[in-house]
């Protein structure tokens, strides 16, 4: 490197890189919980829907879950 550094500069620029690395780790953790919230709400939510669709005659497309069970509604 042809440019010296002195003490202040290392501090800032150390201080930057901290500063973006932050914020970048903050951005994949929200697009992260974003994910998972909408996972659990669909979980949540499609037998529900399933079930409300298939009492008003309204077939849903087979395979969009095969995976979810139907809850049993509990009260």
């Amino acid at each position: 490197m042809s440019q010296e550094f002195d003490f202040e500069q290392l501090v800032e620029l150390c201080r930057q890189t901290h500063e973006e690395t932050r914020q970048s780790a903050a951005r994949a953790v929200d697009h992260s919980l974003v994910v998972r919230n909408w996972l659990f709400g669909w979980y949540i939510g499609y037998p529900e829907i399933q079930q409300t669709l298939s009492v008003n005659s309204v077939l849903l497309p087979t395979g969009i879950a095969p995976t979810v069970p139907m809850r049993e509604k509990s009260g």
